[in-house]
C-alpha cells in the first residue's frame, strides 16, 4: 500500500488467518490408561490376595470351632455310655442307650462336616506335588463306636456293669488323641 491508499500490484500480499481448532483432541487409549496399568494390576493382585487369605483364616476357624465340638460332643458320648453300661434294666437303660446312639451320631456327623471343610490344596514341597489334604478321622471313629457300643450293650438281659467304663474311657482318649495329631498336622 501507498501513503494514499492505493495497492500496489506488483508487490505480493501474504494473509495468515488463525482458525483455532474447536474440535475434541482424540486421545489415544495408550497414551492416556498405559501409565495406570501396573497401579490397576498392583491394586487388583492385592484385593485378590487379601480375599484368598481371609477365606483361608474364616475356613481355619471353623475348622477350630468343629474341632472343639467334636471334643465336647465326645465327652457327652463317653458320659452316655457309662450310664449305659452302668444302668440296671428298664426304662432308664433303654433311655441311656438311646442317648448314647445319639451323642456318637453326633460325634459321627461333627467329624464328617470337620473332613469336608478341611479339605484343601497344599502344596507339597518334598515330593513336589500338588495334593488333596483333610482331616480324616474315620478309622478312629469306627473304633470309638465300637467301644462304646460293643455286641451286649442292647441285651435286656445283660446285668450292669461297671467294668465298661475304663475300655470306654479308653476309647474316648484315643479319639481325642487322634483328633489332636490330624488337626495339628492338619494345621
Amino acid at each position: 500500500m501507498t501513503k494514499s491508499g492505493e495497492v500496489n500490484a506488483s508487490l505480493p500480499v501474504t494473509i495468515r488467518i488463525a482458525v483455532q481448532d474447536t474440535r475434541p483432541k482424540q486421545k489415544s487409549l495408550t497414551s492416556e490408561w498405559t501409565p495406570a496399568i501396573p497401579s490397576v494390576t498392583a491394586a487388583m493382585v492385592s484385593i485378590w490376595a487379601v480375599h484368598k487369605l481371609t477365606k483361608g483364616r474364616e475356613r481355619e476357624k471353623a475348622v477350630y470351632e468343629l474341632y472343639k465340638t467334636v471334643a465336647e460332643h465326645a465327652a457327652a458320648a463317653k458320659a452316655a455310655a457309662i450310664i449305659a453300661w452302668s444302668t440296671r434294666r428298664g426304662t432308664e437303660r433303654k433311655r441311656a442307650i438311646a442317648e448314647t446312639k445319639w451323642r456318637i451320631q453326633q460325634v459321627g456327623a461333627t467329624l464328617n462336616r470337620l473332613g469336608l471343610l478341611s479339605l484343601r490344596r497344599r502344596w507339597r514341597l518334598k515330593l513336589a506335588l500338588y495334593g488333596l489334604e483333610r482331616i480324616n478321622m474315620d478309622s478312629a471313629m469306627v473304633t470309638f463306636r465300637r467301644a462304646l457300643t460293643q455286641d451286649p450293650l442292647e441285651d435286656p438281659d445283660r446285668p450292669a456293669t461297671s467294668a465298661m467304663k475304663e475300655e470306654v474311657e479308653r476309647a474316648t482318649g484315643e479319639l481325642l488323641t487322634a483328633l489332636d495329631s490330624e488337626f495339628a498336622r492338619w494345621m
